[in-house]
């Protein structure tokens, strides 16, 4: 996830993290309070928020799948310049929308499991909350991420 900040990201930036094996990038539309964008609008920092793969329980993680960003990291810290790509493999996203639990009454109206980047039709309900209402999605197909309905 790219944060929202009045700065833009480094254009080099966008090839290290297809080097890195970055499939889709989110950008922000909005302040948030993750350490990425307090680092990036305070601090004028090249921040992101990172999601690596699939939660396991410690020390079963499929490292070999992280090898690339971790060619990026060990790259940086060692004050080297990581490998380059074209970002041609990366998807773009603006973020939209952020549904919000607003009371104890809250369902998601699909699948737990359902994938990320799932698009659901105009129309579609996303989610029930019992102060906040419904959402639905508008007059255009709506791509969901990150899930987290507890």
């Amino acid at each position: 996830m790219e944060p929202f900040a009045e700065t833009s990201t480094a254009a080099e930036q966008w090839g290290w993290l297809a080097a890195a094996d970055m499939q889709a990038v989110l950008h922000q539309h909005q302040h948030s309070w993750t350490f990425s964008h307090y680092s990036k609008h305070y601090h004028g920092a090249q921040a992101f928020t990172f999601e690596l793969g699939r939660v396991a329980p410690f020390g079963h993680n499929d490292m070999a799948s992280l090898q690339p960003m971790r060619t990026l990291l060990t790259a940086l810290s060692e004050g080297h310049t990581p490998p380059n790509q074209p970002t041609t493999q990366m998807q773009f996203f603006q973020v939209q929308h952020e549904l919000m639990r607003h009371s104890e009454e809250f369902t998601l109206c699909f699948a737990e499991d359902t994938a990320n980047f799932s698009c659901f039709e105009p129309g579609t309900l996303l989610a029930q909350d019992a102060k906040a209402g419904e959402f639905r999605v508008g007059d255009t197909p709506f791509m969901w991420c990150f899930p987290m309905p507890r």
